[in-house]
């Protein structure tokens, strides 16, 4: 379809389709290009050719592969056969939560807009340090799902910021006489 030949049998995967995929390829909009053979400072060598082809973003889509080629190996610790990725999208292991990895999920519905999604959610993370440190390190909470899209909450961000300040980390204050006398009512 549209010249663009899998290097695998028809049936062997998943087939997935989008509407459309080939009106933007033959408008132009989509531009098929060889495998990159190295980068470069400023851009990427494609196979087969000579020149540099600038590019200020290189986003390495892997398809349908479970692997990283260009990843080093220990990047992505595998426990029991599974990467492990925080919120399903980050490396936990890294000095540094700069590297995610959407789409890795396994969903029993639309994978695509649960990668919109992630894509959404990581742009807003990486975008703003002081709420991806508590979104990281703090507890999991469901002004999460407010931040934006359907039913998105204003006050999202500074509930997510300020949820420590709510949680009481010391017991109540009681009176010990009192105290006293109501558990010995149940003795």
């Amino acid at each position: 379809m549209y010249t663009v030949k899998p290097n695998h049998w028809v049936l062997s995967k998943d087939p997935v389709l989008n509407d459309h995929f080939g009106s933007k390829l033959l408008s132009g909009s989509i531009v098929q290009k060889p495998n990159i053979q190295r980068f470069t400072e400023n851009g990427v060598i494609f196979e087969g050719d000579k020149e540099v082809t600038e590019f200020d973003v290189v986003i390495m889509a892997t398809g349908y592969t479970w692997k990283f080629p260009f990843l080093e190996e220990d990047i992505l610790e595998r426990e029991e056969g599974r990467i492990n990725l925080y919120k399903w999208m980050f490396p936990p292991y890294l000095p540094h939560a700069t590297l995610a990895i959407m789409v890795f999920i396994l969903t029993f519905g639309p994978e695509f807009p649960s990668g919109e999604l992630q894509a959404r959610r990581v742009t807003q993370i990486l975008a703003d340090t002081k709420l991806l440190l508590k979104i990281l390190f703090g507890p999991s909470v469901s002004y999460q799902y407010r931040l934006e899209g359907p039913h998105s909450w204003e006050g999202a961000r500074e509930a997510i910021i300020t949820t420590m300040d709510r949680v009481p980390l010391t017991s109540m204050a009681h009176d010990e006489e009192e105290y006293g006398r109501s558990v010995q009512q149940f003795l």
